[in-house]
């Protein structure tokens, strides 16, 4: 266990011997890597909380420590965030796969599991995966014009859902991301209503073709080629509070709430009963305020963008770009603190919030109360990220080359100005300005593509045999087929110069007859 070099020190007194219990602190941190969750659990948790906060201070916690400070711990008031949430990389990982997974696992739910995987593993190992049973978010990252090739396929996600059907894997699995695996299509989606908890399919880079989104319709799933997924998760949290403020109130006056930002280890956390959070979620004070009456910038502010615009070398707060749109001159500073769990973290809680945690509470979870962090909400279950591979550089605010944008606003705005991004992005870009090159283009990219599911789907209906899938497949398929030429008038991304078949048939008759009229 490594020692922290921080510039704090420990209180001790200044004159006489320690304390008895101050000697007995100081021999249960030296030994820190040999406790176990009985010994900690009959401590009161008073001395707990201290040992944590020292031990905190001096050393890189391990995992292994972490999960047992963070099981006695997790329902204590005014404990700080680190507690809740734990992060690890293994950036060249030796050991197999199962080696990593096994410690991760937990039975009871003491804790979830968040698995990113940016190197390559053998298939058989994926597969395995399904005894992760605490596995909340699965994260398989591929790079391009690598020479390993990927594992990630078909059969892989149905290997996957055979074990959710046989074994009733994955009970608890949110998000399931995979990116840039070519032989991964559309065939899998009839596999991904056998993850009840399943909320998000992010499948970035991979093949899916024209005809998936309105497979994705037939087999209950919505989908959308918004890059900002964060924001679009967000933007749904705020359309629920609305829906539920409108319920309660004659005139009901409109939420505003501040984007999501990175949290300290060092932040503490309260709890709200889960009777309370609808209340706390439509409370009119919760809700940010406009800078103006309308929330259109005046002129003097639209000038001054103007201007910073017109420099060469502008400062750097304006050079912030998050989701490729331009925000405003003042950033929040957070943005520099980010670490790679951030965004799917932060998705993580928002199904939580869009769900109030059914999902986690049906699989067996004890969710206790709502956890709020900075009138936030965040996930109330200890959660473990660790990531198995090194931090690509495709891993960051992703792909720009997409200009459907999240209705939310600016990722780093305060007040999360709209009109500010509609009028950024319908710029001109010179090649030799301050704007990126990763600016929106001119049409959205299919490879962009990600299916979501908020609603908890009911016992009964997600997929319980190899048959049932294979009849939803042909089901699927054949309503494709039937809506192609619709889908293809109105689908943003279609393949231009392709006509039906039938058109060309008809066409080719008409010719012969002109040709035998001339015979």
């Amino acid at each position: 266990m490594s020692r922290k070099s921080s510039g704090k020190k420990v209180t001790q007194p200044v004159k006489g011997a320690r304390s008895l219990q101050n000697a007995a602190i100081e021999t249960i941190i030296e030994n820190v890597m040999d406790l176990t969750s009985e010994g900690v659990d009959c401590l009161p948790r008073k001395l707990v909380l201290r040992i944590w906060d020292l031990v905190n201070e001096r050393y890189e916690i391990p995992f292994c420590v972490w999960a047992i400070f963070s099981k006695v711990l997790r329902e204590e008031d005014n404990i700080s965030i680190g507690l809740l949430r734990f992060r690890d990389t293994v950036s060249s990982p030796r050991l197999p796969l199962q080696s990593y997974a096994a410690a991760l696992i937990s039975p009871t739910f003491d804790f979830l599991t968040y698995l990113s995987i940016t190197t390559a593993f053998p298939v058989p190992e994926l597969v395995k995966l399904s005894k992760v049973k605490n596995l909340g978010v699965l994260e398989v990252i591929h790079t391009f014009g690598n020479a390993v090739q990927s594992g990630v396929t078909d059969r892989l996600v149905r290997a996957w859902h055979q074990a959710a059907v046989d074994h009733a894997a994955f009970p608890v699995m949110r998000i399931l991301k995979l990116w840039n695996h070519k032989e991964l299509t559309e065939k899998s989606l009839p596999y991904l209503n056998s993850f009840p908890a399943l909320a998000l399919f992010d499948v970035r880079g991979c093949t899916f073709n024209t005809g998936s989104r309105a497979l994705g319709r037939t087999l209950g799933w919505k989908s959308t080629l918004d890059v900002g997924l964060l924001n679009f998760f967000e933007a749904m949290c705020v359309e629920r509070a609305v829906i539920k403020r409108a319920s309660t109130e004659e005139e009901p006056r409109p939420i505003r709430r501040a984007p999501s930002h990175h949290l300290s280890n060092h932040t503490i956390v309260s709890r709200i009963p889960r009777a309370e959070v609808t209340a706390f979620l439509t409370n009119p004070e919760k809700s940010i305020s406009k800078k103006g009456p309308d929330a259109i910038k005046h002129y003097a502010l639209w000038q001054e963008l103007g201007d910073h615009a017109a420099k060469k070398e502008i400062p750097a707060s304006f050079k912030e770009v998050r989701w490729g749109i331009c925000n405003e001159v003042l950033f929040n500073t957070s943005y520099t603190f980010e670490t790679w769990e951030f965004l799917t973290y932060t998705i993580f809680s928002r199904i939580g919030e869009l769900r109030s945690d059914r999902d986690l509470q049906r699989a067996g979870v004890d969710i206790g109360h709502q956890v709020v962090v900075k009138e936030e909400l965040t996930n109330s279950v200890p959660l473990a990220c660790v990531r198995l591979g090194p931090c690509l550089p495709d891993m960051g605010p992703s792909i720009y080359s997409n200009p459907i944008k999240s209705f939310y606003g600016s990722a780093y705005t305060e007040d999360s100005n709209p009109h500010l991004n509609e009028h950024t992005r319908d710029y001109a870009k010179p090649t030799q300005s301050c704007y990126p090159a990763f600016l929106p283009r001119n049409a959205p990219n299919p490879s962009n593509i990600a299916f979501y599911r908020i609603n908890v789907p009911h016992s009964g209906t997600s997929t319980t045999s190899p048959e049932s899938v294979k009849e939803e497949v042909k089901k699927a398929e054949s309503e494709t087929e039937k809506g192609d030429a619709k889908e293809s008038k109105r689908n943003s991304f279609a393949d231009f110069g392709k006509r039906p078949s039938k058109f060309m048939q008809n066409k080719k008759q008409k010719l012969g007859d002109v040709l035998s009229s001339f015979m």
